[in-house]
C-alpha cells in the first residue's frame, strides 16, 4: 500500500513537472513568435536597431531550446543580410546617374535626380519628384536589380529576395525563386530558404 501511494506521488510529481516545461516551452513559444514578428516589421520599416533589439528579446525567450535557437538562428541570418542590403541599395542610387533610363512592365522611366532626400524621375515627357522614401517600389527595385546585374553572382539573388521578401505584402513564390537561383552558386542560402516557412513570415 505505501509503496502504491509512493508510485502514485511520483507519478504526480512527474506530470506537474512535465505539464510545467510545457507550460514554459509555451510561453517561451509565444514571446520568440511576437518577438520574431516585430524584428520583420522593424526590417520593413527601414529600423535595422530595432529588428536586432526584437531579435535578441527573441534569442533570449529562446534560452537553450534547441528547436527556438535554430529558428532565431535563421532571423539572425536574414537581418544581417538585410542589413548589407541596405549598404548595396546606397550603392546602387547613387549609381542611377542623372537620365539613367529602366523598362519596368513595359513603361520607360529616366532618372532625373536621385539622392538620400529627394528623387524626380521623368516618363512620358512628364516629371515626378517625391521625397526618397517615397521612390515607387518598382522603380527602386529596378535600379537595384540592373546595379547587381552588373557582376552577375548567384549571391546577388539572396538580396534580390530578401528586398522582395520585405515588401508590405510580399510574394513568397518570388522570394523562393530568387533564392532557389541563389542556391545554385551559394550554398548559404540554403540556411534562409527555411523562412519561407516560418509561421511569422508564411502566416498572413
Amino acid at each position: 500500500m505505501e509503496k502504491e501511494r509512493i508510485d502514485a506521488e511520483a507519478q504526480a510529481a512527474e506530470r506537474a513537472e512535465q505539464e510545467r516545461l510545457e507550460r514554459l516551452r509555451a510561453e517561451a513559444n509565444e514571446v520568440v513568435e511576437k518577438s520574431l514578428r516585430g524584428s520583420l516589421a522593424a526590417l520593413r520599416d527601414g529600423d535595422e536597431a530595432a529588428a536586432r533589439r526584437a531579435l535578441d528579446a527573441a534569442v533570449k525567450a529562446a534560452g537553450d531550446d534547441a528547436e527556438l535557437v535554430s529558428r532565431c538562428g535563421r532571423w539572425r541570418l536574414l537581418v544581417n543580410y538585410a542589413k548589407e542590403l541596405e549598404t548595396f541599395r546606397r550603392r546602387a542610387s547613387e549609381s542611377a546617374a542623372e537620365g539613367r533610363e529602366y523598362v519596368i512592365g513595359g513603361r520607360t522611366i529616366a532618372i532625373v535626380e536621385l539622392n538620400p532626400q529627394t528623387y524626380a524621375f521623368k516618363e512620358n515627357g512628364q516629371t515626378f519628384r517625391g521625397a526618397r522614401s517615397d521612390l515607387p517600389r518598382a522603380i527602386d527595385r529596378a535600379i537595384l536589380r540592373e546595379w547587381f546585374a552588373g557582376d552577375g553572382r548567384a549571391a546577388n539573388h539572396i538580396f534580390l529576395g530578401i528586398d522582395r521578401l520585405l515588401d508590405p505584402q510580399p510574394d513568397l513564390q518570388r522570394v523562393r525563386e530568387e533564392w532557389e537561383t541563389a542556391l545554385r552558386g551559394e550554398p548559404a542560402t540554403q540556411g534562409l530558404m527555411p523562412l519561407l516557412d516560418d509561421p511569422a513570415i508564411a502566416d498572413r
